[in-house]
């Protein structure tokens, strides 16, 4: 994941897996609700097809270029591995509230292969698992005190095909909770995802959009499968000299949405989930040649929530959510 550059955004987002034991565990000693963006929104970061927003390597970033003829690359060029560590100090996923209270650390792992380069496309794949462990041990039901901390292990793998300046990323996506506080949900998600570096100078806004189906569990813990909808933009610019270093400033932005039943509201389907704001830095950490590609991220997020996100949030209708981390690529 080229941590934190202005990229191609191409999140997958993940829903939690959530159905009724969810829903038991309420208030701040565990979920009263149903990722993402451990980062911004307070989520986890939303699964690419071989891509995780704000920290993520893309594949026109970073692919390897072409020695004799198309697709022709080095498998050593070819495969990535990335590693995150992140703090949050409230966790949210879509709206919906995780964790608000205790350390919450969401450590992740991905390995990514480019598949094939040419001119004007290319395919890259990704399989990668994502965790959070909440001091508060939320909603456990397993007595061992390291697993009770381990509330989430998510597991996924995805496809993204890059022509011209557009990708599409597919990622299918297991949530499990090794504590026991929720039954695992599966999804299956597609995000369309545009690359408008150099269309407006400096600036980059690397529009993007999402739809999520729920193909087992619910993430709200309703009585449906949902589908969700995330249109998003990341505006960003990467200061090469600043006095730390190359520092990357970004200022993501996006709303959730309900296509069907994803936002349960006593018997009814909310359409507005929630509406996220904020402020993210990266800067690049001066490691040898060699050791990795090194960087420290941290942000802000304002969030705003729709009715039934609300009230999962004891009627809270907003929070203000930091996130800070270290990650490496190779």
């Amino acid at each position: 994941m080229n941590r934190m550059t202005p990229a191609l955004l191409v999140a997958a987002i993940a829903a939690p897996a959530l159905a009724q034991p969810f829903a038991e565990a309420g208030g701040n000693d565990g979920l009263s609700g149903a990722d993402y963006t451990g980062a911004s929104n307070a989520e986890r970061p939303p699964v690419r097809a071989t891509v995780t927003p704000d920290r993520a390597r893309t594949t026109t970033d970073d692919a390897p270029e072409a020695d004799t003829g198309e697709g022709a690359a080095s498998s050593a060029d070819r495969l990535h591995v990335s590693l995150d560590l992140t703090y949050t100090s409230q966790y949210f996923f879509r709206g919906l509230v995780q964790e608000t209270d205790g350390l919450i650390i969401q450590p992740s792992i991905e390995i990514g292969v480019d598949l094939y380069e040419a001119d004007k496309w290319s395919l890259s794949g990704s399989v990668g698992m994502w965790n959070s462990f909440h001091d508060e041990k939320t909603g456990s039901g397993d007595p061992d005190d390291f697993v009770a901390t381990w509330y989430e292990a998510d597991f996924y793998a995805g496809l993204s095909l890059t022509i011209d300046r557009v990708t599409a990323g597919l990622v299918f996506t297991t949530y499990a909770s090794p504590n026991d506080a929720f039954t695992h949900i599966d999804e299956l998600s597609l995000t369309l995802a545009l690359d408008d570096s150099g269309w407006f100078g400096p600036i980059a806004f690397a529009p993007y959009a999402t739809v999520a189906v729920e193909l087992s569990g619910q993430a709200d813990g309703g009585a449906n499968r949902g589908t969700f909808l995330a249109l998003g933009i990341e505006p960003s610019h990467t200061y090469e000299n600043s006095p730390v270093g190359e520092l990357t400033v970004s200022l993501p932005i996006e709303a959730g949405f309900s296509l069907d039943d994803y936002y349960e509201n006593a018997g009814n389907d909310e359409s507005f989930g929630y509406f996220t704001a904020g402020i993210a830095a990266s800067v690049a950490l001066p490691f040898p040649d060699g050791y990795g590609d090194w960087s420290l991220h941290a942000g802000l997020d304002f969030l705003l929530l729709g009715d039934a996100t609300e009230a999962i949030n004891t009627n809270d209708d907003s929070e203000w959510i930091f996130h800070a981390g270290i990650g490496v690529e190779f």
